[in-house]
């Protein structure tokens, strides 16, 4: 198919976005769908999906003023054209489709977006599927679930499955290798658990070969719901399902200071409300969208799964948002906002045992916080919480106006009172979860604290030592300036690594603690990532003198400092050990030649000449 071009109006830059082809710059399997389905997708469906894969890439592509975000005013939102080629030509050109679909984006993405479509001629070969999955007939289907491998599709799914006697496809988005291999995990698991009626079909969208620019993944919905779109199309199915809590789902602002992952729309009711009006449009008798658990609190969606017998899969299943760090050890990072709702809610609903404590790199309740924006975070999210569990209607509508006229958008006007009542309900339950355990925790605490104390930059004892609300509102009322926003980064969650490199190494020291993260693998603590850190001093030296790649010295680490020949080879194989195995996990092959350390016999040892070196303070 010709390019699909994407001008970012503000730069006058413009990149093409390559779906077919030896050059294509993004893997869309829709191919996938058909298989399973023994049919060719409808145009409508196809075209959807290549509009939404050009909205994702583009909204990784362009970043929003660079790596961090300081405000959310113009250098934040961005200006696009998109010109694509369609298949439906006179569909995509009528004024309320073209409306609808730039209404749709603009509020997902919060930037400014305009769409030219041009024809698109016939398909080349190879754009239809090859392979039939030998199973396609086999299974009759009521339900699609969008399944990403957390607990709230998690949920959804054992609910649907536990109390109906439906087909269910779940339908997964296969983005970074460490959630497919758990998505994978769950649907085995449902698929015994309820033989003969779940199918699970994995649909590749993703770039290939670069990393994102910016990595905020506001648009992900869109290509989500595209991808069940097309599949409730192809197997004529009653529904079509998201499943997340009502409390990220409104995403109410907690605080001026906190902007990034708290920000997003994904599964918003306006969100979804835009994309069933977009998707009546092009397929006027298609299935609309739903999120049955979009008046639930975190702590009421793990209570389901719990009430269905799925409390050994609490484990399994990820809620983190930073994919990148994690290990087979530590697969959340206790610090993102995802963190604390999972961890509250799995506390609160008295299932910890399943929601094993060494799986958080934070412990969320008492570890050390090292960065300003975990702290700043983990202050602003409880203090909102608790706020919420005591908030009264006026303040409810005077504070959060904007965001209540966002959530009732599309609600009819009879029942709008009832609507505001429920939303109203669902955050001061979930305040009330949050003071609960923070209640007992500290009680638990107390004889602890009087005896030895505990970690200061942890959340509770930030929590116990921050100014309340009331008296952070008097100062602002006095014309004292808010402090300064902070950013938080997100993580890139899109991108399949290539299995060749090169690698991107970030070298970091948390406390006395060395760390080495290589990007989308996994990361490497203690001794092991010591003598990498002393083999990135000696990289960057040679850098900083201009040397000449391939003449970057081969350095004996022994020398470096003061450890002896055989413990700095026994961490560098531990280092590589560590390395290869994440390697062998996400690839299924161990990789041929070491990675990020390399050795030339008895000169010894050098950071790999194609590593980007990355050193964070």
């Amino acid at each position: 198919m010709p390019d699909i071009l994407i001008d970012n109006l503000a730069s006058s830059h413009q990149l093409a976005l390559r779906l077919s082809g030896k050059d294509r710059n993004f893997r869309l399997q829709s191919d996938r769908i058909s298989a399973s389905a023994w049919h060719d997708l409808e145009p409508s469906a196809l075209d959807f999906l290549e509009i939404a894969a050009a909205v994702f890439y583009a909204d990784s592509e362009i970043p929003r003023g660079g790596d961090t975000r300081p405000d959310m005013g113009s250098h934040w939102r961005r200006n696009l054209r998109i010109t694509i080629p369609v298949r439906l030509l006179d569909l995509w050109r009528r004024p309320d489709v073209r409306q609808c679909l730039t209404d749709a984006v603009r509020f997902m993405t919060d930037d400014e977006v305009e769409f030219i479509f041009r024809p698109r001629g016939l398909d080349t070969p190879g754009d239809g599927f090859l392979d039939l999955d030998p199973d396609g007939t086999a299974l009759r289907a009521d339900d699609v679930i969008l399944f990403s491998g957390g607990l709230d599709s998690l949920a959804g799914a054992l609910e649907t499955l536990s109390t109906g006697s439906g087909q269910v496809l779940l339908v997964s988005h296969r983005s970074a290798p460490k959630v497919v291999r758990r998505q994978d995990k769950l649907a085995e698991w449902l698929i015994k658990r309820f033989p003969g009626r779940v199918r699970h079909i994995k649909v590749g969208a993703t770039r290939i070969g670069s990393q994102s620019h910016d990595t905020t993944q506001r648009s992900r919905s869109l290509l989500f719901a595209a991808i069940g779109h097309a599949v409730a199309q192809a197997f004529g199915t009653k529904r079509l399902s998201f499943f997340e809590n009502g409390i990220v789902s409104h995403n109410l602002s907690i605080s001026p200071q906190v902007v990034g992952t708290m920000a997003t729309r994904t599964t918003h009711p306006r969100t979804i409300d835009l994309l069933n009006r977009l998707i009546t449009l092009i397929a006027p008798e298609s299935t609309q969208m739903t999120n049955a658990y979009a008046r639930l609190t975190k702590l009421e969606v793990v209570e389901r799964i719990a009430r269905f017998d799925g409390t050994a899969l609490i484990n399994t299943a990820v809620s983190c948002t930073h994919v990148r760090d994690q290990t087979k050890l530590h697969t959340h990072c206790g610090r993102c906002s995802q963190c604390l709702d999972r961890r509250f809610a799995i506390l609160a609903a008295g299932l910890a045992a399943y929601d094993h404590a060494d799986s958080y790199e934070t412990d969320v309740l008492f570890g050390a916080r090292d960065t300003v924006s975990s702290r700043t975070l983990a202050v602003e999210w409880t203090r909102h919480a608790l706020r919420m569990g005591q908030i009264d209607d006026q303040e409810f509508m005077r504070s959060f106006g904007m965001d209540l006229s966002y959530a009732l958008h599309g609600c009819p006007p009879d029942q709008r009172e009832s609507e505001f009542r429920n939303i109203l309900g669902m955050h001061r339950r979930h305040g009330q979860h949050v003071e609960k355990v923070l209640v007992e925790t500290i009680r638990n605490l107390a004889p602890e604290l009087v005896r030895n104390g505990t970690e200061q930059s942890s959340l509770v004892m930030l929590h116990l030592g921050s100014r309340p609300p009331a008296e952070m509102n008097v100062a602002r009322s006095v014309g004292l300036p808010d402090p300064p926003p902070v950013s938080i980064p997100l993580e890139d969650e899109d991108r399949f690594p290539n299995p060749d490199g090169p690698w991107t190494a970030r070298f970091r020291m948390d406390g006395l603690n060395h760390v080495v993260v290589v990007d989308h693998l996994g990361r490497v603590n203690g001794a092991p990532a010591f003598v990498a850190h002393l083999l990135k001093d000696v990289w960057l030296e040679d850098q900083r003198q201009a040397l000449p790649a391939p003449e970057y010295r081969f350095v004996h680490l022994y020398t470096l400092a003061a450890i002896s020949k055989p413990a700095a080879k026994t961490y560098v194989s531990r280092f590589r050990r560590t390395l290869a195995e994440a390697y062998q996990e996400i690839f299924g092959t161990p990789p041929e030649r070491h990675i990020l350390i390399e050795s030339k016999g008895k000169k010894g040892h050098r950071l790999d000449l194609l590593t980007k070196v990355i050193e964070e303070l």
